[in-house]
């Protein structure tokens, strides 16, 4: 191979393809100069001007004797000859055209030039791309660089644009002028007072039928010549911008090359170098293609819609030979494009010259078909805003295929597949960001990697943003990027990077919606809720359904807001900043009705289930706003366990709210605690409680205060830790008492015996919960004094005191009937049935734990429709009902399966697998040891 040399980007001198180290800073210096004079003598004072800048030491020649002495070491090969020779007055070194990049960048541009001369288009590019492939970066990178010799290299760096000014050029005659776009964007920002780069811009601007974009090239190029020169444009830039006033049609290219040969439009962007997680859409795209004319990809802002349909365009293009084209219907400043200025900008590709141009759009329309159908092309829409738009477009088959991306479904579309772009999977989130910032750094960091997908909302566009920023600041962690985006203030500034930006994109969809959806859109900001319905929606904004629906649509049709399941919607977070960013009249006011909707719903809700609630009336949160209602108990367990984290996810967002707003965190913990204890669901009602508390102490409300007490000390018995809930328990009690609140200090009461059972002193326990039936019978209060004298009969029968149990559930139970407490009459014939199989009852077991289902499933009390059917086979068991017995083990355990108890599936499994060994052993006992009550 023998010896390499490379002054294109970082100097490199290597041997047989190894990297061969050129020594010291002055030597590389030494070496550098010689190279760009190869194959010529260099004299020493030329050397010295090139290593020194000014006032060279006294020992100059010395020390270019020195280091050129090391260097010919270093340029011998294995028979001791060296490139590098002493030639008076100075050193010579040699070497063949193709062992140096610049020299075979100097031919192949030389024959660009040439093939460019006998109008050569096609073999002209070629030659550009072989001299630009030498470069790997300025010239002499990592070389000091300092008087002649860096005059020297950045002349060099001046030979490279103007090479791919002259590629440009060529590709602009090959029409190529929507792929250069991109490229050219980049190039004038790399190099903002390279007046041809600008020219070349405007040019291939106007040419694909973007003029604004053009005028507005013409002024950036102004102001950045102003700014750093202080000088206005040159003669030809000024003279373009005129022209392009003016619409000179001189400025359109011709529709054949220079050589005579048919142009065939080459007009797609260039492909991602990865597409990250969209395999299935592809698929279905190139699937498709034997049976519609016209492919049709939509989804939200930034997901990635144009780089799928290119990419799938790349894929298919050699099945597509008489060209593409690409046409952005967006327009400049995201207005959209009239089909009939489309129409003409491609039939101008296709060759009609400008005093042929159609002047109707059914003229164009029909010029187009006549140019494409019979042909296999490939049209890409891009940006598309409406079905009108693209309908003078498609062409229906004959060999060409129309592929549309837009924002909305474009449902209205005949024969064409259409195919929705979601956001990316978590897992495909952070491939994208490897193939932008380098996989090393994700796999470095997943947590945060994880985090920041998160907050980019897995949205492509974010995910690209993010990883630039990344890429550009290699010393940053992605630690560090993730806490600026933290900052919701701050995180849609953050996610833009040069031309890219999520609010732009987010506004374009805006742009599109009317003022009552633009209204709702500000409103949607306000809240973090996970997921929201239309009557939510109507609340917030103040509006019957019927009005807000249509507004509605509009945002799901632009796709500001996502459909998650039938009637349920989402807004994406960085849209969710959008919004909240947004102008709108009314806020404070919106707020309070969506938590009106949800308090008086939720309220609503747990007094079907549980007739024994009644909320403290407070006329701030009392039907301000129509609040739901359902057709029983079951549909509305369904609605609360739906709405679940959105009820939590308010009580978090207004807890630091004003008083009249915050009360609300109060209220509806009196509304939800007992719904969660219900389900187990301890992490919400203690995150609930804590909320709570802390409202209540900061504006003095002693009655939400010891409420929240009450609802911890539920918590910390349900945790074991009994001796935090009794504190709890007891300063709530002294709250009460100071104030005089007999019906809560009969709550403490009965939870403190509880308490107390769950302990282990069943005797004081007892006592406690006896006391508060007492109070709540003295004061009316029937429901609550049968769930005292239910927690009674439970002790008493830990006691073996089972009579006075059943005399005690019998009471409870009596109440729960006439009140028609449904969820507290499954539980206590569920607990009765306990007692009668504890007895030897067995028969009447299994019909009173029968009852207690069917009221169970009535009122979604999974936890206690487990207990029953556990009982209810240890009762077949002792009957010798074997069949029945495994039926309900496995109904069991599907349940606590289906719900997520760990503790419950993990016992029912033992036991069925017991039963399938046939030592089973007594269920009753084993029911009784460790899951009684």
């Amino acid at each position: 191979m023998g010896w390499e040399f490379r002054l294109l980007g970082p100097l490199e001198l290597r041997r047989d393809g190894v990297a061969v180290a050129a020594g010291s800073v002055k030597q590389r210096m030494l070496l550098a100069s010689l190279l760009l004079d190869v194959n010529r003598v260099v004299s020493v004072n030329r050397l010295i001007a090139a290593l020194w800048e000014r006032d060279p030491p006294t020992s100059a020649i010395a020390n270019i004797r020195t280091y050129a002495s090391q260097l010919r070491l270093t340029l011998t090969d294995g028979n001791g000859d060296s490139r590098l020779a002493g030639r008076p007055p100075g050193y010579l070194l040699t070497a063949a055209d193709d062992e140096f990049d610049l020299a075979v960048f100097t031919q192949r541009a030389a024959a660009g030039r040439a093939a460019m001369s006998r109008g050569e288009l096609r073999q002209a590019v070629s030659a550009f791309r072989e001299a630009l492939a030498r470069w790997r970066g300025p010239a002499g990178e990592d070389t000091c660089q300092s008087g002649l010799l860096a005059t020297r290299l950045a002349g060099l760096d001046q030979q490279r644009l103007t090479v791919i000014e002259e590629l440009v050029a060529a590709r602009q005659q090959l029409g190529e002028n929507a792929q250069l776009i991109p490229e050219l964007r980049q190039l004038t920002y790399e190099h903002p007072l390279r007046e041809q780069l600008w020219q070349q811009l405007i040019v291939s601007l106007y040419r694909t039928g973007d003029i604004a974009g053009a005028l507005d090239a013409y002024e950036q190029a102004r102001s950045a010549l102003v700014r750093d020169l202080g000088v206005d444009p040159g003669t030809e830039l000024s003279a373009l911008y005129q022209a392009v006033l003016s619409r000179d049609p001189a400025l359109l290219a011709e529709s054949r090359a220079a050589d005579g040969t048919e142009i065939r439009p080459r007009e797609l962007p260039s492909d991602v170098a990865r597409l990250v997680g969209r395999d299935r859409e592809v698929a279905m795209a190139t699937g498709a293609l034997a049976d519609v004319p016209t492919i049709a990809f939509y989804g939200t802002g930034g997901v990635g819609k144009s780089a799928l349909a290119v990419h799938v365009a790349h894929q298919i293009a050699p099945s597509f030979p008489d060209g593409q084209i690409y046409v952005d219907l967006g327009g400049p400043g995201g207005q959209p494009q009239a089909p009939v200025d489309v129409l003409r900008r491609v039939i101008r590709t296709l060759g009609v010259p400008a005093d042929q141009m159609p002047q109707s759009e059914a003229e164009a329309s029909a010029r187009y078909r006549s140019f494409v159908v019979g042909r296999q092309m490939i049209v890409l829409l891009d940006n598309a805003t409406s079905a009108e738009q693209v309908r003078p477009l498609l062409v229906g088959g004959g060999g060409t295929v129309v592929m549309i991306t837009s924002r909305r479904m474009l449902a209205t579309i005949d024969r064409a597949v259409h195919i929705e772009v979601n956001r990316l999977t978590e897992q495909d989130a952070a491939q994208l960001l490897a193939a932008v910032c380098g996989p090393e750094r994700i796999a470095a960091e997943p947590a945060e990697t994880a985090r920041l997908a998160v907050l980019c909302d897995r949205s492509p566009l974010a995910l690209r943003i993010a990883g630039a920023r990344l890429a550009a600041r290699p010393l940053w962690s992605i630690g560090e990027l993730v806490r600026q985006l933290s900052d919701e203030r701050t995180r849609l500034d953050t996610l833009a990077f040069g031309d890219l930006a999520v609010r732009s994109s987010v506004e374009l969809s805006f742009r599109a919606v009317g003022g009552d959806a633009a209204a709702l859109l500000g409103l949607l900001g306000l809240v973090r809720i996970d997921e929201f319905t239309l009557n939510a929606v109507a609340a917030l904004g103040d509006l019957p359904s019927a009005q807000a629906a249509p507004a509605f649509d509009q945002l799901i049709e632009q796709r500001l807001v996502e459909q998650t399941g039938p009637g349920r919607f989402r807004i994406g977070d960085l849209v969710r900043l959008f919004a909240g960013d947004l102008t709108v009249a009314g806020r404070p006011e919106a707020l309070h009705r969506l938590l009106c909707f949800y308090l008086c719903t939720a309220r609503r809700a747990w007094e079907l289930v549980h007739p024994a609630f009644r909320p403290a009336r407070d006329d701030g949160f009392f039907e301000t706003v129509p609040r739901l209602e359902f057709a029983d108990a079951l549909a509305a367990t369904a609605w609360l366990d739906q709405e679940r984290a959105n009820l939590l996810t308010l009580a978090r967002q207004v807890a630091d709210e004003r008083a009249a707003v915050a009360r609300f965190v109060p209220l509806l913990l009196s509304c939800l605690h007992q719904y969660l204890a219900a389900d187990d669901s301890w992490d919400d009602l203690d995150e609930l409680a804590q909320l709570s508390r802390a409202v209540a102490v900061r504006d003095a409300a002693w009655h939400a205060e010891a409420e929240a007490m009450v609802c911890l000390a539920a918590v910390c018995r349900a945790r074991g830790t009994f001796g935090q809930a009794v504190s709890y328990l007891e300063r709530a009690g002294e709250l009460r008492r100071r104030f005089g609140d007999e019906h809560g200090v009969a709550d403490c009461l009965t939870a403190l015996g509880q308490t107390l059972v769950r302990s282990g002193d069943l005797g004081t326990g007892l006592a406690r919960l006896k006391d508060g039936a007492a109070l709540y019978d003295r004061h009316g209060l029937r429901l609550a004094a049968s769930q005292a004298l239910h927690e009674a009969g439970e002790v008493l029968c830990r006691l073996g005191r089972y009579a006075e149990a059943e005399t005690s559930f019998e009471q409870a139970l009596a109440v729960r009937q006439a009140e028609r407490d449904l969820t507290g009459e499954a539980i206590t014939l569920a607990a009765m049935g306990i007692t009668d199989c504890l007895r030897g009852s067995d028969l009447r077991a299994v019909g009173r734990l029968t009852d207690a289902l069917a009221r169970c499933r009535a009122t979604s009390a999974h936890r206690h429709s487990w207990q029953a059917l556990m009982w209810r086979a240890a009762a077949y068991q002792r009957l010798g009902q074997s069949s029945e017995m495994a039926a309900d083990l496995r109904s069991a355990w599907d349940l606590s399966r289906s719900h997520g108890d760990v503790n419950r599936e993990r016992f029912a499994t033992v036991l069925l697998e017991k039963l399938s060994r046939g030592d089973e052993g007594d269920l009753k006992d084993r029911m009784a040891a460790e899951f009684l009550f």
